[in-house]
């Protein structure tokens, strides 16, 4: 009886056996499909990187691209950011003391529970940038308000922002705060998205969006929430979107979110 090879399982005939054109046929197959898994993964791989941080399991340093070493992780992901356009981070906790996007068409995407721990908001400086499944919180002492600023540059807009499934997990410094989520540079004039995030509120009321002097807001924010974390109680919180804070031409759409007040033009 022939043996077969440990990985891919290709028929070895033995000595004794006569030659079949069969065998060989099915191990060129199966050569063949495997070389073409090889092929595409390595293509793949053009486009997307991987980054672990410090703390991440084992098993996801050992396939990482980039692995953190715990102090400004932002300088691993800003490598990443510059050859690839979909950078998925592993598992775990990740400093950043300033990160900048500065091409288009960029994701940043978690997989499983990743943190970001802000000591300097993260500047978007281009469109097309998507922010995916990534909690967000500040340092202690953390003097800004905002987490993500956008603010195009060099002729482009900051358009096409997507804030999808992620967490902010926002501070109160006063009994009344006003903490801003998003802040818009001078230059956005374009659409943001930020559906399905949970705002991890310990103030009382906050204001999603700060404008920064003279820029335009195009904003849909769908199936958001505002949630209270003091001491495992409800409380009353909001997250304010007042279209009077904005320019006329500015627009919102805000639709199926739990704790949001939406103040139309008047």
């Amino acid at each position: 009886m022939a043996n077969y090879t440990a990985n891919y399982h290709l028929k070895k005939p033995l000595q004794t056996e006569f030659y079949n054109i069969d065998d060989h046929n099915g191990n060129a197959d199966i050569i063949d499909t495997q070389l073409k898994a090889v092929s595409d993964a390595a293509k793949a791989r053009k486009y997307f990187v991987f980054v672990a941080a410090s703390d991440s399991p084992q098993r996801f340093k050992n396939g990482a691209d980039h692995v953190c070493d715990g102090t400004d992780d932002n300088v691993e992901i800003a490598q990443a950011m510059q050859s690839n356009t979909v950078v998925f981070l592993a598992p775990g906790t990740y400093y950043i003391s300033g990160l900048s996007v500065l091409t288009h068409d960029v994701v940043l995407k978690g997989v499983g529970d990743v943190r970001l721990v802000l000591s300097s908001r993260i500047q978007v400086f281009d469109k097309n940038t998507e922010f995916s499944n990534i909690r967000f919180s500040h340092t202690a002492g953390y003097e800004d308000d905002v987490f993500i600023n956008l603010n195009g540059i060099n002729g482009h807009w900051a358009d096409g922002v997507n804030i999808n499934n992620c967490a902010f997990e926002l501070q109160d410094r006063e009994e009344y705060v006003t903490n801003a989520l998003t802040t818009m540079g001078t230059a956005l004039n374009g659409v943001l998205r930020i559906t399905d995030c949970v705002f991890f509120c310990t103030g009382t009321e906050y204001d999603l969006i700060k404008r920064e002097i003279t820029s335009q807001v195009y904003c849909i924010v769908t199936g958001c929430a505002a949630i209270s974390t003091e001491n495992g109680l409800p409380r009353s919180r909001s997250i304010n979107i007042d279209e009077n804070d904005f320019g006329t031409e500015s627009r919102f759409a805000v639709t199926g979110n739990i704790n949001f007040v939406h103040t139309q033009r008047t």
